[in-house]
């Protein structure tokens, strides 16, 4: 539970306004991507990596895709869905 939820939610509101306007630079977005990539890039081993495949049916290549297309994020497309 948040105890400050009125100051997190104005917080929320802010970044929304913050990223529509795009004032964030070419250097916050490499460093996002960066974080991110770090994030769903982690080694998977082989029985996990099946078992994501038997439950979600993500495959290698659909893994490999998404990376792809996070690194391919651009500024006009961070302001477009915010």
């Amino acid at each position: 539970r948040d105890p400050n939820f009125e100051e997190t939610l104005s917080a929320f509101e802010h970044s929304v306004q913050w990223a529509a306007e795009g004032k964030f630079t070419e250097q916050d977005i490499e460093e996002a991507k960066i974080s991110v990539l770090a994030q769903i890039d982690r080694p998977v081993s082989p029985s996990n990596r099946g078992m994501l495949y038997f439950t979600q049916g993500v495959t290698d290549d659909m893994r490999q895709k998404q990376k792809d297309q996070l690194f391919g994020v651009t500024r006009e497309d961070l302001i477009h869905v915010a």
